[in-house]
């Protein structure tokens, strides 16, 4: 499967937030703000492809470095969701989606290593929550909402994939775990002391 670089727009949900809680002093703020929710939404990374979070776009990981996770299809049973271009990320248990905040993914100890997605490991099961930063050092959270499967191009970013791609596709088995669909939330990181005395 040849993949092919696509920017999808207009599919960023959300808006930005204000940033709270600054008190402004004779010298600027006099503490930094924590970082609040950002911008959230659900995206279907195409088997091969990669993801560049902050624009929530499809691209061709190997040829375009702004891919912060690849849904890497090594084989029918063996995929691999790849931290990619300095981008870090680590599974997290025992706590829902709701409790995590920027603060909880700041203190986790992220990791640039493969997360094993294939039929024996069981790790990326429907729910499984994944706390990452990316390679422009935004905080996140994402997690697992299911699968779709090789042959299904019914989502709007399987238009990523080339005719010739899809050809190949249609005769290739298929796969139950061929495409991923996650949802996800970013954080904004606190103002620095210098964008306080801008403000």
């Amino acid at each position: 499967m040849t993949p092919q670089y696509l920017r999808l727009g207009g599919v960023v949900l959300g808006s930005l937030a204000v940033l709270i809680g600054v008190a402004v002093g004779l010298r600027g703020c006099s503490t930094q703000t924590a970082a609040v929710p950002w911008v959230s939404g659900t995206t279907i990374i195409p088997g091969t492809f990669g993801w560049d979070a902050e624009t929530n776009s499809i691209v061709d990981p190997l040829r375009v470095a702004v891919a912060d996770f690849w849904w890497e299809m090594v084989s029918e049973k063996e995929r691999y969701l790849t931290a990619m271009h300095d981008a870090a990320a680590a599974l997290v248990r025992g706590k829902s989606y709701e409790q995590i905040d920027a603060a909880y993914v700041s203190r986790r100890r992220l990791q640039t290593t493969k997360i094993d997605a294939g039929d024996k490991a069981g790790v990326l099961d429907p729910g499984t929550i994944v706390v990452f930063r990316t390679a422009d050092g935004t905080l996140g959270k994402l997690q697992i909402v299911g699968y779709r499967r090789l042959h299904d191009l019914s989502f709007p970013q399987a238009g990523a994939y080339l005719d010739t791609s899809k050809t190949a596709i249609s005769q290739h088995a298929d796969i139950e775990r061929g495409h991923l669909e996650i949802k996800w939330q970013f954080y904004r990181a606190p103002l620095r002391p210098s964008e306080c005395r801008a403000r």
